[in-house]
């Protein structure tokens, strides 16, 4: 047996964008704001014959939020019906969206019918929308195609009242049809706000200039200026009042007001210059021992070679010219210019003769009862032998002459 059925689709398409006074910017809120594919409530779903309702059918499981609907080649976020039904069916619900107080929004809304001519004939199903107030029939197309149809308004918020919008859709359906219902919008079109334009100023305290922005529209963001610069001072970022507690964050935050943003700086900690100092090698009259310059305040210092000095041992350097108190390189340590003095012994085999207090004595001189006795040496050695010999020729003369006489 052959069954006529009639299919239903009723759409109401609201498609949203800003308006901004000479600019026009993607509300990136006002989808969930009017987001009519969710937050639906069903008022009226009735079932009129024993043989239909007895199907058990429930219109909270029936009616689905959350869809994806494509018309004309664009996917709309939709809630609704989309089944075959025996019976009689009404329908009803309504979805209401909350405005904010003060605020100017200009509706651009699409809505449509599909219906087809099967059915019983004279009883074609019927389907309103009512946008707050302003009703609509949809019309049926002849040729089985989705007309979309405008409607327009503008909606100042400037009562309790007006703070709340409500959309209402219902239907009224016959025997052994099939039908759609759906209500949604599609994104980026359709809905603006007229918004507030601020001006944001920067007060660097003392730093370098920062222009102002201007016309910078209301609830968005703005972009980090380049950091300004202060003689001796470091920038730490931007704060939202004078006493520099609120932190301005350019990633978050929102101009929601002329606003004066203000600079905070630290002082510049000066760097720490350490001392340098000198240390000076005075040999005394030996080799000579380069200094070493650029000692930080408490630096050890490696000791040099040696110096040398003709006829003398180096024995040390010493931190005083008395030579009483030796450098100790392992422990001691450099805290001002320092001159260190070279300390000499005279070498064993090239000992100098000693002085004497009296310097008409001669070193090796000895003084006896007033006399000076000459110290031996090799010369006189000869003169003593060659006296000796004298004396001898002599007295061998001396006999030889009484020899001689008494001859």
């Amino acid at each position: 047996m052959n069954k006529r059925f009639r299919n239903i689709f009723v759409a109401l398409i609201l498609m949203m964008t800003i308006v901004v006074p000479g600019a026009i910017k993607a509300d990136e809120t006002g989808n969930e704001d009017f987001d009519i594919s969710t937050g639906w409530v069903v008022e009226d779903f009735q079932c009129i014959g024993t043989f239909a309702c007895s199907l058990g059918l429930d219109a909270t499981e029936l009616f689905m939020e959350g869809m994806k609907t494509e018309i004309d080649g664009k996917n709309y976020n939709s809630a609704g019906f989309n089944f075959a039904n025996i019976g009689e069916h009404t329908f009803k619900a309504t979805r209401t969206l909350h405005l904010d107080p003060g605020e100017t929004y200009d509706l651009s809304l699409r809505y449509s019918l599909w219906m087809s001519q099967a059915g019983n004939p004279g009883k074609e199903g019927s389907a309103t929308v009512n946008f707050n107030g302003k009703i609509y029939t949809l019309d049926q197309d002849p040729e089985n195609k989705v007309i979309l149809q405008k409607h327009e308004e503008t909606i100042v918020v400037d009562s309790a009242e007006k703070e709340r919008y409500t959309v209402t859709v219902e239907f009224h359906s016959y025997n052994n049809s099939s039908f759609g219902l759906g209500v949604g919008y599609y994104d980026n079109e359709g809905i603006s706000k007229e918004l507030n334009e601020y001006t944001v100023d920067f007060d660097s305290n003392g730093g370098s200039q920062v222009d102002s922005l201007s016309n910078v529209v209301e609830d968005t963001k703005i972009n980090q200026p380049a950091n300004p610069r202060k003689e001796g001072y470091s920038f730490v970022g931007w704060f939202s009042d004078s006493q520099l507690t609120s932190t301005w964050n350019f990633e978050t935050d929102v101009v929601t007001s002329n606003i004066t943003l203000f600079a905070k700086w630290e002082i510049n900690t000066p760097p720490v210059v350490e001392n340098k100092y000198t240390v000076i090698f005075d040999s005394n009259g030996g080799s000579q021992v380069e200094p070493i310059l650029n000692l930080v305040e408490n630096a050890k210092i490696q000791q040099p070679i040696n110096p040398t000095k003709d006829g003398h041992d180096f024995v040390g350097w010493y931190s005083e010219t008395q030579l009483v108190n030796a450098w100790n390189f392992t422990t001691d340590v450099v805290t001002s210019n320092t001159t260190l003095y070279a300390k000499w012994e005279v070498h064993e085999s090239t000992q100098e003769p000693e002085q004497t207090d009296n310097p008409s004595v001669q070193p090796n001189e000895e003084k006896t009862e007033g006399k000076t006795v000459l110290p031996s040496t090799g010369i006189s050695n000869i003169v003593e032998n060659l006296g000796g010999m004298t004396a001898l020729i002599g007295a061998a003369l001396i006999v030889l002459k009484e020899r001689l006489g008494n001859k």
